[in-house]
This record gives structure tokens, C-alpha cells and sequence, in this order.
């Protein structure tokens, strides 16, 4: 997707998490702070700070929610020579012992360190104030600007209670922590977890929490895949950034740019699949198969340096937004499948162990209970999204909220393609008129999700990796509170953490986790496939490392042609509106 539509980590500047609430504007996304408005839908209510221009907006906003302060007083006199390194740390993982980092590093200055984590901890806070207000609004009323005696001007406002607006957002995304040595199957867990964050373990949030330190005291990227189907990734009708993984990215970005840390986030997956037949499509929406040719060179193709993995290649949802009912288990086969992906995540690198969301419920339970792998599923987050009543009340919810959560009564106008999808083939610009007429709007399968429907998961999922990064700071200034700095290696190191999991997936026993053996049987795949890493090459795109990756890399210089073909177009691209 391109770089236009990624919050980048300016925005932290002008208007530090809560710009967030800007949520991709008209052409797929929810309304902006900044004055955007829906080309659809119609009868919205009067925007409380409609009477302000867009400086007074974000003045008004820095003044209630705060604003990124935090800058490096020190900096010139940080170490130049890198410190964060294998050498240095004596181990592939870049645990450095406190006595590698220099005295002048930021990890052992206390007074940075302080000031860093205090800033830190409340733009998450900011962060996540941001994701909900998307839903529920700004939670200001009666605003005006008025001018004080001295000629100055200053913003007078009601505000909806703080303590309300915070209970409703933690409900909304609630991430149950769940004991799955009592939770046997997936009809056992917590009810309506699938409406609201999802559910995890106590030990896989602690997993999270350490690698999200870890990315911080080293300042190295914290890389997350999403894999699914056609579907989950928002083909269909939908444009890429307006799918899951490039909502969770532009939440995100900026937010790690702010803690020293580049977020990476890749995406692989089918598009919808033409000439199949109605046996194939059925067999496909059983879910797990979208992903097996990548999986069988996951290391080489999708990375071995994965942090945290969403697994979405679920069976076709029972409604149109897939958001009111859990996740269909794979059938027998997609099990396996995702068994087999699973441990080629986690097997793919020697210095990460990701986290895996999403998946086959037994999978996951005999993954964490047998080799220690940090799991859990994702919810959707509708319970705390306003019901459209009627097609009225939908249009005068806030943006990002209408027509979504849709009452038996009003779910058929709900899902009217007009409400759902809002995706233009091609924008017109004067250098080229293409020869073939464009359609639009961009044609919608049957079954595609809408775009409120991607965004509302990736927000769900941004809130609680937030929580987490919350947690791991919050942990983080405790400890160095009487710890002093830097951050006691026990407090952050994950080799250990990790040598565990590679260690206890290689030794899996069929007895204990049976699904992926099974493979030999029903698709003659060798059974050493689910203990070894994999690794291969190809044309296909995306891939981690594409130029180490293609076939064409393989050839010798003897192999190459000595007059390749040239790019089509040598000038410069003008700017597509």
C-alpha cells in the first residue's frame, strides 16, 4: 500500500496518539477529526467541533489530551559507535548484559530513561483513548471558543465522564486471560469473547510484553505477519490499506517510531480464485489452505525474524461482517494445515519465537501446553460499537460505526454494498487516459467483508498489542524504580524464552499434538516436515527478502542475460490525489 495512507510518527507531534481518530477519511475509512465527512449514509449528527477551523481543532485537542513533549536533552553526547550488537552481547539474540552498555547510553541514563518511559506510557494511554473515540466519539459537547479580557482566546466545552468513557472502552476490547489447562475445547471459553478483545493466557501476555521490551531496550524491529485467506485480507472490494494489516500498521507505526522501534508488517495471502468450481470454493472455505505454499518455505518466503503472527484464514463467516459469531473451526485438514504453519513460524528463525494469534483452537491449546508458544485468538471488538437501529440512527453514528453493528432488524439494509464497501478502481489524472474504460466502483464478491468490518479488527488488535506495550513499560519503570539502570537482564532477555519454545516444538510428540503428523496421511507430506525448518525460492509476491528469495537469484552470472529489458517508464510519477 502506499506510503500516503501510514500514519507516520509526525503525527505524534501535532497531535500525539489522538490523531489517530482520523480514520482514513472518504474512499475507506472513517471520519476525520479534521473535518472529512461520509459521501454516504447521510443524517449524521452535527460535529460538536464543527464550528472550529482545523488549527482550533487541534489546538482544542493537544489541551484535553496531551501532546508528545519528549526529546533527548543528551543526544549529542549518546555513544556513536553501536553497542547493540552480537559481539557485544556475546549471543545471537542481542541480550546484552548491563555491564555492555556504556555509561552514556540511554539505557543506562536514568534521567532520560525516567523521562522516556513517563512520556511513553501516556501516549499509549492517548493511543488507545483514540481507537475508541473512533466509536463513541470525541466525548466533548458544547464547544465553543471564547475570547478572554486580555484579547486571548480559550476553549470552553462539557466533557462526558472520564471514569464512564474508560469502562465502556476497556469492556469493548476486553482480552479475556484464560487457564487452558481447564479450558479443554473451544465451546469451553469465556462467552462472548469473540465480541469483544479475544483471550489469551496470563504466561502469552507475559511472552508479548517481554519481546515488546526487548525491541525497546535494543531499538530493533518488532515484525508482525498476518496470513489469511482472500477474505480476512480484504480482497473483494476493498483496496490493501483499507484491509486489517494495513489499518493495524497506520495505528502503530508512528507509535513505535516514538519508543525507538520500526514496526514491520507483512501480509500474505490469496485473492479470490477464478474458474473454480463450486466443489473447490466449498473446499476452500473450509478454511487453512490459503496458505500452504508459502508455509512450505516459510523461513526463506515469509521471514525468520517474525515477532507476532495473525493467523486469519477461518471458514467463511455465517453473516456478511463475520463479527458477531466466533471464528469456524478449521475442519480436519485445515487443522492440520495450521499446525503445520504454526511450527514453521516458530521454527523459521533462531532468534524469535512469535506469538501466535488466531487459529485452531486445539492446535493452539496443545502448542501452549506442550511446547510453551504464546497463543491466544482475536475478538472483534463489536460489543461496544453503537447499534444501527435504522438506517437513520446508522447515519448519524460516528463514521467508523455505521452500519455495522446491525440488529436482525435492520442487518439486510445493513449490508447493502453502498454502506459496506467504498473502493474506487481509478482515480483520473492528466498524464494517462487508459484505453480500457475502468469500472467503478471496484466489483464486490459474494462473501467479501466490508471495510468497516477490516477496520474494526484492526483496531481491536492495535488496542491490545497497545495494552501490552502499556504493561511491558509500566513493568519496565517499576523494576528500575529500585533496580536502577539499566533494566536487570531478567527483566527483558529472551533468549531463554525462546530457546525453551524452538527447543520443546522440535521434541512435539504425535500423541501430544497429533494434527500435523497427520499430513503424511491425508497429503503424503513427510512427517520430518513438522520438526524442520523450511526454506525455498520463487517468483511470487510478497516475500521477506525478495532478492535473496527469487529464482533468478539462483543463476550465475553466465545465466544472465546481458541486455535485460528496461523499466517502461523513466520519468517521475506525478502526485495522484
Amino acid at each position: 500500500w502506499s506510503p500516503r495512507h501510514r500514519v507516520k510518527s509526525g503525527f505524534c507531534l501535532i497531535l500525539a496518539a489522538f490523531v489517530l481518530l482520523v480514520n482514513f477519511g472518504p474512499g475507506g475509512g472513517g471520519g476525520s477529526l479534521l473535518g472529512r465527512s461520509s459521501s454516504k449514509g447521510g443524517g449524521r449528527k452535527a460535529d460538536p467541533l464543527g464550528s472550529l477551523s482545523n488549527e482550533q481543532r487541534i489546538s482544542l485537542l493537544k489541551e484535553v489530551y496531551g501532546t508528545w513533549t519528549f526529546y533527548d536533552g543528551s543526544a549529542d553526547d549518546r555513544p556513536r559507535t553501536p553497542y547493540v550488537t552480537e559481539e557485544n552481547a556475546g549471543n545471537r539474540f542481542l541480550d546484552l548484559p548491563e555491564d555492555k552498555f556504556p555509561p552514556e547510553s540511554w539505557q543506562a541514563d536514568a534521567v532520560y530513561a525516567n523521562h522516556f518511559l513517563d512520556a511513553a506510557i501516556k501516549l499509549v494511554r492517548r493511543a488507545q483513548r483514540a481507537i475508541y473515540s473512533a466509536y463513541a466519539g470525541y466525548g466533548l459537547s458544547d464547544v465553543r471558543l471564547v475570547e478572554k479580557d486580555d484579547g486571548s482566546e480559550s476553549f470552553e466545552f462539557v466533557s462526558e465522564s472520564i471514569d464512564e468513557r474508560r469502562s465502556k472502552r476497556v469492556k469493548m476490547f476486553h482480552l479475556e486471560e484464560v487457564d487452558l489447562s481447564s479450558v479443554a475445547s473451544a465451546a469451553d471459553l469465556p462467552e462472548d469473547w469473540h465480541r469483544m478483545g479475544g483471550w489469551t493466557t496470563t504466561r502469552s501476555l507475559n511472552g508479548l510484553e517481554r519481546r515488546i521490551t526487548h525491541r525497546v531496550m535494543t531499538n530493533t524491529e518488532f515484525t508482525v505477519l498476518f496470513a489469511g485467506g482472500w477474505r480476512s485480507l480484504g480482497y473483494g472490494g476493498n483496496h490493501a490499506w483499507q484491509g486489517m494489516p494495513a489499518v493495524f500498521e497506520s495505528l502503530l507505526s508512528g507509535i513505535f517510531d516514538r519508543l525507538g522501534v520500526q514496526l514491520v508488517v507483512r501480509t500474505v495471502g490469496l485473492p479470490p480464485l477464478d474458474g473454480l468450481g463450486e466443489e473447490a470454493i466449498a473446499e476452500m472455505d473450509q478454511g487453512g489452505r490459503s496458505n500452504v505454499l508459502s508455509t512450505l518455505g516459510f523461513s526463506s518466503l515469509l521471514g525468520s525474524d517474525v515477532d507476532m503472527v495473525v493467523w486469519d484464514d477461518y471458514g467463511a463467516p455465517k453473516d456478511r461482517n463475520g463479527l458477531d459469531a466466533p471464528p469456524a473451526e478449521p475442519d480436519d485438514l485445515g487443522a492440520a494445515l495450521f499446525d503445520l504453519f504454526a511450527r514453521q513460524a516458530l521454527l523459521a528463525g533462531e532468534t524469535t519465537a512469535p506469538f501466535l494469534w488466531g487459529g485452531s483452537f486445539e492446535v493452539l491449546r496443545n502448542l501452549h501446553e506442550h511446547a510453551d508458544v504464546d497463543v491466544g485468538q482475536l475478538g472483534s471488538g463489536i460489543a461496544g460499537v453503537p447499534v444501527t437501529t435504522s438506517l437513520k440512527v446508522g447515519g448519524s453514528l460516528p463514521l467508523a460505526a455505521q452500519y455495522l453493528n446491525c440488529p436482525a432488524g435492520t442487518r439486510a439494509a445493513c449490508d447493502d454494498e453502498s454502506l459496506q464497501f467504498d473502493g474506487t478502481c481509478w482515480i483520473e489524472r492528466s498524464d494517462f487516459v487508459p484505453e480500457t474504460p475502468q469500472l467503478d466502483p471496484m466489483p464486490v464478491a459474494p462473501s467479501a467483508l466490508g471495510w468497516r468490518a477490516h477496520q474494526l479488527r484492526g483496531y481491536t488488535l492495535a488496542y491490545n498489542v497497545l495494552n501490552a506495550v502499556y504493561d511491558a513499560l509500566d513493568r519496565f519503570s517499576v523494576v528500575t524504580i529500585t533496580e536502577g539502570f539499566p533494566l536487570p537482564d531478567e527483566d527483558w532477555h529472551v533468549g531463554p524464552h525462546v530457546t525453551n519454545i524452538l527447543d520443546k516444538v522440535r521434541s512435539l510428540s504425535e500423541s501430544d499434538a497429533p494434527h500435523c503428523f497427520t499430513l503424511k496421511e491425508k497429503m503424503g507430506l513427510p512427517q520430518r516436515l513438522c520438526k524442520s525448518a523450511l526454506r525455498g525460492r520463487t517468483e511470487y509476491t510478497p516475500r521477506a527478502d525478495p532478492a535473496s528469495t527469487s529464482i533468478r537469484g539462483a543463476l550465475d552470472d553466465s545465466q544472465r542475460p546481458d541486455d535485460p529489458p528496461g523499466p517502461l517508464y523513466k520519468g517521475d510519477d506525478i502526485e495522484n490525489p
